[in-house]
This record gives C-alpha cells, structure tokens and sequence, in this order.
C-alpha cells in the first residue's frame, strides 16, 4: 500500500510540473457572450490525472490583477497568445462520452481536427503515452528511472459525432490502418492513404483535403 501511494504522489508532481500552458495575453469569450481580455493560462492536458480536477481557465486583467478561474459551463472559446502559430483558438471538445478537454482547433470545416498537449512518461527509454482511458494499475514498475516529454495528440471529429477520435497514434502503420477506418466514407481520401500519400504529419492536409473532396 504504501509503494502504491508513493507512486501515486510521484505520478500527481509530475503532472503538476507540466499541468499548465504559462500566463500569455488572450481573451476569453463566455457563453453569455462577454469577452474578456487580459492574460490567459490554460490547464495541459496530462492523461488520466487530470480526471483528478477539471480542467479550468485562468484569467486576470493584467499582470498583477486578481485571477478568476472559469470551466466548460462559462467558456464558449478562448484565444491564447497571438504571434505563436502552435498557440490559438481553443475550446471545450468531449473527448470520452462523459469528458470535456481543453483542445486546440486547427482545421475547421465538415470535419474539425484538434490538438492538444499530453505528458509522455519514459521507464528506462520505454516510452508510455497515457490515453484517456490509461489504467495507472497496469502501468510500468514506477520505480525506475523516470523521464518525461511533452507529445502532440491530434483528434478529428465531424458534425454528426458526440466525441473526437484520436487519429495520430505514433506510428506510420498505426496512422494509416486508424485514418482508413475513420475516414471510410470518402472513397478518395481512402485512395490516397492507401496509395501512402498521406503520413502522420501529414494530418493538417488530410483533413483540409477531406473537407474539400467529401463535403
């Protein structure tokens, strides 16, 4: 019991250390449609842990101006820095049936591609990526050397769906197998992933490509 709470406490300060985007200028815009402008700090999405809270926005007019935290219920969207192309536009997205996450959009349209931020945890050069449903039971032995990354998810979701769909998964095979599961309605967009003319890095094309071929 005691190894087991240790390594909990472990796992919880490593999700603190990487749990937050810093203050940058940015606005929010509520639901009721107030816009507030000042500075912005967002929760980093760090895999099951963050399950423990919900992931909330920070705000304060100015540097040293009082901080007010706002949730999915108050946020319709929030801009986030304005000269880093990798920091923008982001909203509430439902990632399980029950969970909302704080994702950035990058291509809108029929289909909505997403990304976020997640923390990779390295068991002696054994790379693990927690998922949304990651299981800390069945996780590697926690006593080993500990390292830890910063690693881009990338979702999509079309307008007749309730939750996102992870569609990078880290490997070429792995990308291409789960695109041409999801993307099956598209018969050119198929085509294409068939023909390896899309990789992983790819996405933001493959995505804009849909919208264009299958609206």
């Amino acid at each position: 019991m005691a190894r087991i709470i240790i390594t909990f406490i472990t796992l919880l300060s490593f999700s603190m250390c990487f749990g937050q985007y810093d203050w940058r200028e940015g606005k929010i815009i509520l639901k009721d449609g107030q816009t507030l402008k000042g500075f912005v700090k967002l929760s980093m999405s760090t895999g099951e842990l963050i399950s423990l809270k919900k992931s909330k926005v920070l705000y304060k007019k100015n540097r040293k101006g009082k901080v007010k935290r706002f949730n999915d219920k108050e946020i319709n969207k929030v801009f986030y820095g304005s000269t880093n192309s990798e920091i923008g536009y982001f909203e509430y997205v439902p990632i399980t049936k029950n969970k909302l996450e704080l994702l950035r959009l990058v291509v809108n349209g029929k289909s909505k591609l997403y990304k976020r931020v997640v923390k990779s945890t390295n068991y002696n050069n054994r790379l693990f990526t927690p998922s949304p449903n990651t299981n800390f039971n069945n996780t590697p032995n926690h006593n080993r050397q500990v390292k830890t990354e910063l690693v881009d998810q990338y979702y999509v979701i079309r307008s007749n769906e309730i939750k996102v769909t992870q569609i990078s998964i880290g490997s070429t095979e792995k990308f291409k197998e789960k695109a041409i599961d999801y993307f099956k309605d598209c018969k050119k967009i198929v085509k294409y992933l068939e023909n390896n003319l899309y990789e992983e890095f790819d996405i933001h094309q493959l995505i804009e490509d849909y919208n264009i071929f299958c609206e």
